[in-house]
Formats: structure tokens, sequence, C-alpha cells
């Protein structure tokens, strides 16, 4: 299959002199969130996960429309395929996910870029273009980092120390055979508090939760594969997408929990 980009204009906008500080800096704008109407993200949505967005945006854009003439140009790239990841991470930086009660703007994760990158660069070059500047991935924070969040693979959200002060409504989930990475700081360990698979799943939601709570209860890291190897045979093959709802607690409470189970 040939791809042919004759029939688009496109003419990357190059920002040599942004840095990540640059765009750190621009997190700070206080807008009302408005629905999504860009045509690759509203196409893209399973893989981008959500629909209200708000400006300006990570690259300075003013308006939707603004952010959409630019990231219109990647359309041959998302239309081929030539990353599962560059759409995620295109409406992630051109059209950014707006949250309720939250100012600041979550760029992508670097991993996230590189994914994309990985993928593209080269078809890119094999018609004479190149990986615009602006989208280095050193621009952005990785997903481990403590201090800033950001827009993960595997997960909907990355979150620096989820769970510390409010994860009652926080849901982080994994397709089948990615990994959902839970994390607690300072003295706090996790708690799972609710599991949910998706419609394609065979998987028994109660037995799911009773693995995971035995593997991750008590710790204050905790990796785990989305496979039926990890969540039992009552998945019967059929894991799908997993959710999970965790808090992190005090040690002494978890410990209160389990003694109390005992008796």
């Amino acid at each position: 299959m040939k791809l042919c980009f004759k029939k688009y204009w496109i003419t990357f906008l190059v920002f040599n002199s942004v840095t990540t500080s640059d765009l750190i800096g621009m997190f700070n704008y206080k807008q009302k969130c408005e629905k999504i109407t860009s045509d690759i993200c509203v196409k893209n949505i399973n893989s981008v996960r959500y629909n209200s967005t708000k400006f300006p945006n990570l690259l300075n854009h003013r308006s939707q429309h603004e952010a959409n003439v630019e990231l219109a140009q990647f359309s041959p790239l998302v239309k081929v395929g030539c990353s599962p990841h560059l759409a995620q991470f295109l409406c992630a930086v051109y059209i950014p996910l707006c949250m309720e009660k939250y100012d600041k703007l979550i760029p992508p994760c670097q991993e996230l870029c590189m994914k994309s990158k990985g993928g593209c660069s080269s078809l890119m070059e094999r018609y004479g273009f190149i990986w615009p500047s602006v989208l280095d991935c050193d621009n952005f924070p990785k997903q481990d980092n403590n201090s800033t969040l950001c827009i993960g693979v595997s997960e909907k959200i990355v979150k620096p120390s989820p769970g510390t002060n409010d994860l009652k409504g926080e849901w982080h989930s994994a397709k089948e055979n990615e990994v959902v990475n839970l994390k607690c700081s300072k003295e706090k360990v996790i708690e799972i508090r609710k599991i949910r698979h998706s419609k394609s799943s065979s998987c028994c939601t109660k037995a799911s939760q009773s693995v995971i709570s035995a593997i991750c209860d008590g710790k204050k890291n905790c990796k785990l594969t989305v496979t039926s190897s990890i969540l039992g045979g009552h998945c019967n093959g059929a894991v799908g997408d997993l959710s999970i709802r965790y808090k992190c607690v005090s040690q002494s409470k978890v410990k209160a929990c389990n003694k109390d189970d005992k008796s």
C-alpha cells in the first residue's frame, strides 16, 4: 500500500525555542470546558477517551478552530494507522483534556509521545517530512514523574501519587495485556475499592476484585498486567478492559481491616 501525501498540504509549524518549562508555563489558564468538535479527536474518541476541552492549549492556540488548522495536517498519518497512539497524543497536545475544578492543562506523557513518534516518524521521513520539533518528546513529562500530571498510554490519566488526597471518583483503566500501575506516596498504602470489566469481558467482577485486592492491598506500589493468568481462570480467556478504583490509606487502617477479616 502506497501512502500519498499529494492531496494534503503538510506545513508543520516549528518552534525551535519551545522547552518543557515553556510548556509547563502554559498550564495555568482558567477557561470553561467546551465540547470537542475536532474531526480527528471525535472520530478517535475510543482512544482519546474524553470529549471536553479548553483553550489556550499547550501550543498557545486560542481556539479549537485555530488548533484544528494545524492538527488537520496530521490526518493522513492518523488515517494510515502508522501508530495506534497517534490520535490520542495529538489530541492531548492540540485539543487538551478539560477537567472540572482543575485549572491546569494536562500534557501527554513522554511515553505516549515516543510510541506515537516511533510508529510514524520513519514513514514521514520516507516522504520528505520530519517530526516537528514542537512535538519533541523531551518536551513532555515522564509517566513516572511524581510532580506532573500527564496522559499516559495505558491509563486514562497518570497521576502523581494518586489517591493521597481524593480518589473517590478516580478510575484507572487499561486494556487487555496492558499494565496498570497503582501508586501511593508518603506513609499511605493501596486499598482497592471497586473493579469494573468491559462488556467484552467474561470475567467475574467480584472474583477479579478479590484477586487484585490480595495482590495490591497494603502496598505503596502495585503493577498489574491485565491478563487471565493474573486475574484467574474465571475469565475464560476473555479479559477485555479493566478499570480499578482505589484509595491511598494509612497502613494501620489496612492492618486493622485484615485483622477484622480473620475474626
